[in-house]
Protein backbone atom coordinates (compact mmCIF):
# COMPACT_ATOMS: atom_id res chain seq x y z
CA UNK A 1 0.00 0.00 0.00
CA UNK A 2 0.92 3.57 -0.94
CA UNK A 3 0.27 6.35 1.35
CA UNK A 4 1.54 9.09 -0.40
CA UNK A 5 -1.02 11.64 -1.91
CA UNK A 6 -0.74 14.03 -4.28
CA UNK A 7 -2.46 16.62 -7.35
CA UNK A 8 -5.76 16.55 -5.05
CA UNK A 9 -8.19 19.53 -4.91
CA UNK A 10 -10.78 20.16 -2.47
CA UNK A 11 -14.02 18.10 -3.40
CA UNK A 12 -11.94 14.74 -4.97
CA UNK A 13 -12.71 12.06 -3.65
CA UNK A 14 -10.06 10.00 -2.06
CA UNK A 15 -10.22 6.57 -1.36
CA UNK A 16 -8.85 4.83 2.48
CA UNK A 17 -7.64 1.74 3.02
CA UNK A 18 -7.24 0.02 6.35
CA UNK A 19 -5.54 -3.69 6.12
CA UNK A 20 -5.68 -6.12 9.16
CA UNK A 21 -3.59 -9.27 9.19
CA UNK A 22 -4.93 -12.26 11.77
CA UNK A 23 -1.03 -13.61 12.34
CA UNK A 24 -2.37 -16.05 15.05
CA UNK A 25 -3.11 -19.81 14.55
CA UNK A 26 -6.22 -20.33 16.61
CA UNK A 27 -8.05 -23.22 14.65
CA UNK A 28 -11.37 -20.92 14.63
CA UNK A 29 -9.62 -17.56 13.50
CA UNK A 30 -11.05 -14.47 14.92
CA UNK A 31 -13.95 -13.63 16.87
CA UNK A 32 -15.46 -10.24 17.36
CA UNK A 33 -13.01 -8.28 15.79
CA UNK A 34 -14.40 -4.42 16.23
CA UNK A 35 -11.99 -1.44 14.22
CA UNK A 36 -12.19 2.09 14.97
CA UNK A 37 -10.96 4.85 13.11
CA UNK A 38 -11.48 8.39 12.56
CA UNK A 39 -10.77 10.47 9.17
CA UNK A 40 -8.02 13.01 8.74
CA UNK A 41 -8.81 16.62 9.54
CA UNK A 42 -9.98 18.16 6.36
CA UNK A 43 -11.64 15.35 5.09
CA UNK A 44 -15.48 15.10 5.02
CA UNK A 45 -17.94 11.91 4.59
CA UNK A 46 -19.34 12.27 0.94
CA UNK A 47 -23.21 12.86 0.72
CA UNK A 48 -25.30 10.80 0.29
CA UNK A 49 -23.17 8.39 2.67
CA UNK A 50 -19.65 6.94 3.33
CA UNK A 51 -18.88 3.99 0.65
CA UNK A 52 -17.49 1.71 2.52
CA UNK A 53 -16.30 -2.14 1.31
CA UNK A 54 -15.42 -4.87 3.89
CA UNK A 55 -13.53 -8.25 2.17
CA UNK A 56 -10.83 -10.34 2.80
CA UNK A 57 -7.51 -10.26 1.11
CA UNK A 58 -9.00 -12.68 -1.44
CA UNK A 59 -11.38 -10.72 -2.10
CA UNK A 60 -14.40 -12.18 -0.46
CA UNK A 61 -17.10 -9.92 0.74
CA UNK A 62 -17.33 -10.02 4.47
CA UNK A 63 -20.67 -9.15 6.43
CA UNK A 64 -20.47 -6.07 8.57
CA UNK A 65 -22.22 -3.61 10.95
CA UNK A 66 -21.12 0.09 10.97
CA UNK A 67 -22.10 2.31 13.50
CA UNK A 68 -20.77 5.55 15.96
CA UNK A 69 -18.57 4.54 18.56
CA UNK A 70 -18.77 6.51 21.80
CA UNK A 71 -16.09 8.84 20.80
CA UNK A 72 -18.05 10.01 18.17
CA UNK A 73 -15.49 7.69 15.36
CA UNK A 74 -16.71 5.15 13.07
CA UNK A 75 -16.27 1.58 14.49
CA UNK A 76 -16.71 -1.10 11.89
CA UNK A 77 -17.97 -5.07 13.64
CA UNK A 78 -17.25 -7.97 11.63
CA UNK A 79 -20.15 -10.31 12.39
CA UNK A 80 -18.88 -13.94 12.92
CA UNK A 81 -20.57 -16.48 10.69
CA UNK A 82 -23.71 -17.99 12.69
CA UNK A 83 -23.75 -21.62 13.55
CA UNK A 84 -20.20 -22.20 12.13
CA UNK A 85 -18.19 -21.97 15.45
CA UNK A 86 -15.49 -19.89 13.15
CA UNK A 87 -14.63 -16.46 13.37
CA UNK A 88 -14.87 -13.64 10.83
CA UNK A 89 -11.49 -13.66 9.73
CA UNK A 90 -9.45 -17.44 9.50
CA UNK A 91 -5.89 -18.18 11.32
CA UNK A 92 -2.74 -17.23 9.39
CA UNK A 93 -2.00 -18.62 5.95
CA UNK A 94 0.80 -17.51 3.60
CA UNK A 95 -1.25 -17.57 0.59
CA UNK A 96 -5.17 -17.86 1.20
CA UNK A 97 -6.13 -14.60 1.79
CA UNK A 98 -8.89 -15.49 4.45
CA UNK A 99 -7.07 -13.98 7.53
CA UNK A 100 -6.93 -10.45 5.76
CA UNK A 101 -9.53 -7.69 6.76
CA UNK A 102 -9.43 -4.88 3.84
CA UNK A 103 -11.37 -2.14 4.57
CA UNK A 104 -11.52 0.51 2.23
CA UNK A 105 -13.82 3.59 2.24
CA UNK A 106 -13.88 7.36 0.87
CA UNK A 107 -13.69 10.96 1.56
CA UNK A 108 -13.42 14.33 0.44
Amino acid sequence: MDSNLANVDAGDVVTFALIVENLGSGVNGVFDILIRDGHPSGYAIPVPALNVHVSDGAGNPLPFILTTGPDGTAQLELIDPAGTGKGALAPFSPTGGSNILVITYDLI
